[in-house]
């Protein structure tokens, strides 16, 4: 990508694009390496002042409030769909997340289920609470091996603005950084089941640290992709 965006190639994006070069920015200015988190980091505010500005180009609820329209919700819903898409496929190449490899690795484990990363279609697998109308959006992937289960979500509450997007991270709560019961993050969580299971989350202010955070979960927890696969 240019080294030197200008603000003519930031509008020329998709909205798609704008997100994906803020995660990929976002991400370079934690590199070891000065010249590219340098870089990285003088391009993050640029990126964002464009995602404002596109998102105050939006419709306002009379209290200020920016409501998210069908077509926005469709737009913004496809667009975090392919963004975690996106992270599945850098992590496939890192770990073998496998349903057969997580069975094989969970003989033993009463009632052991292997989940898929990504939908039948693939693409992003769809949550409960955006299939019960719940909430607005609710785009996941998960993981389970053994008797882990985790997953990375991008959920919009009903009513809530666009940058309104939370970004959780769900995993036993020895695995989180500041775990949280799902109840406390999610409004759509069922507390009391919640809490009987034991369901913990961590939710961050970003795609790119939620990211960070999943992979950082999977280095624990599943094995590393045999090289030359």
């Amino acid at each position: 990508m240019p080294k030197d965006w200008t603000t003519e190639d930031l509008q020329n994006l998709t909205s798609q694009q704008l997100l994906q070069l803020h995660w990929n920015a976002e991400t370079r200015s934690r590199d070891a390496n000065p010249k590219i988190s340098t870089a990285a980091a003088a391009l993050l505010p640029k990126v964002d002042e464009e995602i404002a500005r596109r998102q105050l180009s939006k419709a306002s609820k009379p209290n200020g409030r920016r409501r998210v329209p069908s077509s926005e919700k469709g737009r913004v819903e496809r667009e975090y769909a392919n963004h975690i898409l996106s992270m599945v496929e850098a992590l496939t190449e890192k770990f073998d997340l496998s349903k057969e490899t997580a069975t094989q690795l969970s003989i033993g484990i009463r009632n052991f289920r292997a989940r898929n990363t990504i939908g039948r279609g693939g693409d992003a697998l769809l949550g409960g609470a955006q299939r019960a109308g719940k909430v607005w959006i609710d785009r996941y992937t998960a993981y389970r091996v053994k008797d882990v289960l985790v997953s990375f979500s991008v959920i919009l509450e009903r009513d809530d603005p666009f940058d309104g997007l939370k970004f959780i991270v769900q995993a036993p709560e020895r695995l989180l950084a500041h775990p949280q019961s799902l109840s406390a993050i999610r409004n759509t969580a069922d507390n009391q089941a919640s809490l009987e299971k034991g369901e913990m989350g961590e939710v961050f202010p970003t795609f790119g640290e939620a990211a960070d955070a999943y992979e950082r979960i999977l280095s624990e927890i599943a094995p590393e992709q045999k090289k030359g696969r």
